[in-house]
């Protein structure tokens, strides 16, 4: 190889890569950034900062809401993670959804169960205690673990579904959590019609007979519910209405 000496244009592709990097580092010392520009980037900040994450799993069904992926991730892996395909009910963790597949839905178990014997499971990991029954259990977290007696010791049944109920109407509504089902009311028109005998009702017993008007053969005044003279006594008629003006004259 021989060196020789060559004449480039400065428009030649050569230099185009050298150009950029040059251009780039001019701009980033002594460029100003225009106003716009920046409050453009400001605004597509904040817009990204303000959108949130809604959860569509049933039973949320969009109703909640969460600022960021963490959160929701969080939401996700304490509420639908853990849920039974039985029964569709959540649980808060693998220990209670394992207890709830075992002792509702294992028939074996139930069998067993039913003989006596020993096949509840404690709350705690650790502890490989067994009993009868769910009462004993509910004792011994209860008096060996130091679970609180308002604990829901029925979650390995109920799980958290039981929590998501829709909230009564009216001003007794009481404060639930953020995640209930709402649950549509079936009512009837039993009501209406209770309404409409009483009123009829009422505008019967307030009918009143005229005196000079009498029902059946031979029967005195008294309207609907008054004695009767009795059929073959003086002054009764073969109609069914009869005038006792016209019973006096004869």
């Amino acid at each position: 190889y021989v060196p020789r000496r060559r004449r480039i244009a400065p428009e030649d592709n050569f230099f185009v890569e050298g150009n950029l990097e040059a251009r780039g580092c001019w701009l980033s010392k002594h460029a100003r950034i225009p106003d716009e520009e920046i409050e453009r980037t400001v605004a597509q900040l904040t817009k990204e900062a303000s959108l949130t994450l809604a959860c569509h799993v049933p039973p949320c069904n969009g109703r909640l809401v969460y600022p960021h992926n963490a959160a929701y991730e969080a939401h996700y892996e304490a509420v639908h993670k853990h849920v039974c395909h039985d029964c569709s009910k959540t649980f808060p963790g693998s220990r209670w959804l394992d207890l709830h597949l075992e002792e509702r839905h294992d028939p074996i178990f139930k069998i067993r169960s039913e003989r006596g014997e020993k096949l509840y499971r404690c709350f705690v990991m650790d502890c490989e205690r067994r009993f009868s029954e769910p009462r004993k259990r509910r004792l011994h977290l209860i008096e060996k673990h130091k679970y609180p007696k308002s604990f829901n010791f029925r979650i390995v049944q109920t799980g958290l579904t039981k929590r998501w109920k829709a909230p009564k109407s009216g001003r007794s509504h009481k404060k639930t959590s953020a995640m209930e089902i709402v649950e549509p009311e079936i009512t009837t028109d039993s009501t209406s019609d209770d309404m409409d005998i009483v009123e009829l009702t009422s505008s019967m017993n307030s009918l009143r007979i005229p005196k000079n008007i009498c029902f059946g053969r031979g029967a005195k005044t008294g309207g609907w519910f008054g004695r009767g003279g009795g059929i073959g006594k003086k002054g009764g008629g073969k109609g069914n209405v009869s005038d006792p003006k016209q019973n006096s004259s004869t």
